[in-house]
């Protein structure tokens, strides 16, 4: 039990499959956090209520208690996907964001009324969560924000979705969390500098930093010398413009060219449609595709590796590098990768790779196959990624956001 005297109700958003007795998916970034955060407010005297957003074939908007829980509260809040278009992404026409969204946000200001929470947080951000940020401020509830991202990148790379209207909408939608939010967390001062020049700065006091959570072995494994020729270079990055497939692709073509016996094996969930038919039948050919797989199985696969890559075209803070580096493997990434600027400043600077130009990559990665992080790098990422210190940074910004206190 935590020292906390502030017995305090969050209300957060939350995801399908973290629903009890739903089938579980791997995956990472906002969805994993809300399990790990949740489970451990929890068992800290936390009371808190997860808001879950589906499509369903509802007549506009419905919320529905499907949970009931002293400890932990579940909601479910379906649209139909023509509502959120209709409202958000493919808006015939622009109105102001004051007009936008209103049945919803009203259905999540009658959720706020009956929970009558303490403190909303908001793990990663979305249209939904927008409108549970403005429920929130119409109710004087105080809202946590964490980025996870830069939703402004995540929308401009898929421009070609959204109505002109949708993307004047979308783009003002980040604008106003930073606006309207009592407390922006981002997970690294990377992110930061980037949404305050790409996005809007953050009100002054109004910003602060708190890493990812990541439990690393008590005893981090040395890098494996492998006995076998072939060199095995690993990826795991979901199926996404922003994480720089092209470069893998390219890459392994030019390592065909050069004779390498290089085999570049990717986890990742390729979409059965027809959009980029052609890029995907190469990828296939010239990369091994994996499927997702449990955390368990993924260590498993960093293990076989000899060097991991990561060329994202912006990337905050990719679980993979961690995961792989306590597990003794390295991981090659592109200067937009939220850990470059740690790399550079714990002697790995070689690790930071510019994958424009394949040719020279494909040179410094040959380099660095046999090569580690230092030792007192994999120490930092402990150490700052350890849970139960991450778990307590929240602790205290939730309690200093509603005025509590931690006992001396």
């Amino acid at each position: 039990m935590s020292d906390l005297y502030v017995i305090m109700k969050i209300l957060s958003n939350d995801y399908f499959s973290n629903i009890p007795g739903k089938k579980q998916v791997f995956s990472g970034g906002p969805k994993s956090f809300a399990g790990v955060i949740s489970k451990h407010m929890k068992g800290n005297g936390y009371v808190w209520v997860s808001v879950v957003h589906r499509y369903g074939e509802t007549d506009g908007v419905h919320a529905e208690h499907i949970i009931e829980n002293k400890k932990h509260e579940w909601w479910v809040v379906e649209t139909a996907e023509t509502y959120m278009q209709n409202e958000f992404t493919n808006p015939k026409e622009y109105k102001p964001l004051a007009e936008t969204g209103s049945l919803l946000v009203d259905t999540l200001e009658e959720i706020l009324d009956r929970e009558k929470p303490d403190l909303v947080f908001i793990n990663g951000l979305s249209a939904f969560v927008w409108a549970l940020l403005v429920a929130a401020t119409h109710k004087k509830i105080p809202v946590v924000v964490q980025h996870a991202g830069i939703m402004t990148f995540e929308v401009a790379n898929y421009a070609h979705r959204f109505s002109r209207a949708g993307l004047r909408t979308m783009y003002g939608i980040e604008k106003d969390f930073a606006r309207k939010a009592t407390t922006n967390v981002f997970l690294n001062s990377y992110s930061k500098k980037v949404f305050e020049k790409e996005v809007l700065e953050t009100k002054k006091g109004a910003a602060v930093i708190i890493p990812l959570p990541c439990e690393a072995p008590k005893v981090i494994p040395k890098k494996k010398v492998k006995a076998t020729k072939r060199v095995e270079i690993g990826v795991v990055a979901r199926w996404d413009k922003i994480k720089n497939h092209k470069a893998i692709l390219d890459l392994a073509e030019y390592t065909r060219t050069q004779g390498a016996p290089w085999r570049i094996s990717a986890v990742t969930q390729i979409p059965d449609t027809n959009v980029q038919a052609e890029f995907k039948g190469a990828y296939r050919k010239h990369v091994r595709v994996l499927p997702p797989r449990s955390p368990r199985a993924l260590r498993t696969f960093y293990r076989s590796m000899d060097i991991m890559l990561l060329p994202s075209n912006f990337d905050v803070s990719p679980h993979v590098v961690l995961e792989a580096a306590f597990e003794g493997v390295p991981t090659v990434m592109s200067p937009h990768v939220g850990y470059a600027t740690t790399l550079r400043r714990n002697g790995a600077s070689e690790f930071v790779v510019d994958f424009k130009n394949i040719p020279k990559a494909y040179n410094q990665i040959s380099a660095l196959i046999k090569k580690n992080y230092p030792a007192t790098l994999v120490k930092k990422f402990a150490t700052e990624h350890n849970p139960a210190r991450v778990m307590h940074q929240y602790e205290q910004c939730f309690l200093k956001v509603v005025g509590g206190v931690i006992k001396k």
